[in-house]
């Protein structure tokens, strides 16, 4: 879905919000360029996908629906039923199609479109994020080395873009996330084999369910897109990076004690530094023969 995209998303992410008295969303002088009439999306759906920086984004739509007192659908348990596909009813306080309202969705799923909408409103603004594969399978490995049986069995990343069969077997639990991880959470066929017409009826039905694509490797440029296509003000969209690679944090941007961080919690955001304290850093290295197969494998 993405292809050779060169600047890596870790650096990016360089905006930092410090805790403050007044709202970070009321102050006058920091609206920016004025967006005209529009009016504030608040009935939103973010497909929060794996190692994508998605954590920040949703940590953006935390922060602005509890000054405005919205509702999230939130998951019962850990987090929307995931790997399987989503369902109406892994949503704390879903009472039936709309019998509640609900203004933010955003935790960790496997997109199923006709269960979202039981949960959400007809005019909900759906927008997800993805990432330049080879990045996303070396995020992707070193947070799953443990988890993924396909990544366990590997000496390293570069062993595993060697002959990836060799230790993919699509039968086993979580190994859906040693293979086309993107494809997976929007709801598609990861284990596919790859044709430009399944490529291209992939782009159709991201294009026909969502309004945005953000790409993490652009992620202050998709910030700013974002901004304008739910008429927010400016400072709504000023975020701080969450779960980067080998940062151990102590909590979450100092909500830990909030209803915030109880809701990042939720959405699988690591306030013990978790998968941080690997004993052995995984062997990450790649030649570029390597990252062409990683590109066909994970394309």
């Amino acid at each position: 879905m993405v292809n050779r995209l060169v600047p890596r998303a870790e650096t990016m992410l360089r905006i930092s919000v410090q805790p403050a008295a007044r709202s970070i969303f009321s102050s006058p002088d920091a609206q920016g360029p004025s967006l005209g009439s529009c009016q504030p999306h608040n009935h939103i759906m973010f497909l929060k996908t794996h190692k994508t920086a998605s954590s920040t984004v949703l940590n953006m739509l935390y922060r602005f629906g509890e000054e405005r007192n919205l509702r999230f659908a939130l998951p019962l348990g850990y987090q929307l039923g995931y790997p399987l596909p989503f369902n109406a009813h892994r949503v704390k306080g879903y009472r039936g199609p709309r019998a509640v309202e609900f203004h933010i969705m955003g935790n960790h799923m496997r997109f199923n479109k006709p269960e979202v909408e039981k949960v959400m409103p007809a005019d909900t603004f759906y927008f997800s994020i993805i990432r330049d594969p080879v990045s996303l399978a070396e995020s992707s490995f070193a947070y799953y080395k443990e988890v993924a049986p396909a990544f366990r069995k590997a000496k390293g990343l570069g062993d595993f873009a060697d002959d990836p069969r060799k230790y993919y077997d699509p039968r086993l639990r979580n190994n859906h996330y040693a293979r086309n991880l993107l494809w997976f959470d929007f709801g598609m066929d990861h284990n596919a084999n790859f044709s430009m017409a399944l490529a291209q009826r992939g782009v159709a039905m991201v294009r026909r369910y969502f309004k945005l694509i953000l790409v993490s490797e652009y992620f202050d440029q998709s910030m700013i897109l974002l901004r304008h296509a739910l008429c927010w003000p400016l400072d709504a969209v000023v975020s701080f990076s969450l779960n980067a690679r080998q940062q151990k944090p102590s909590g979450i941007g100092g909500m830990s004690g909030s209803w915030v961080g109880k809701a990042a919690a939720a959405a699988g955001v690591s306030v013990r530094g978790g998968h941080s304290q690997a004993k052995t850093p995984p062997n990450l290295s790649l030649t570029e023969e390597q990252r062409e197969k990683l590109r066909q494998w994970m394309p």
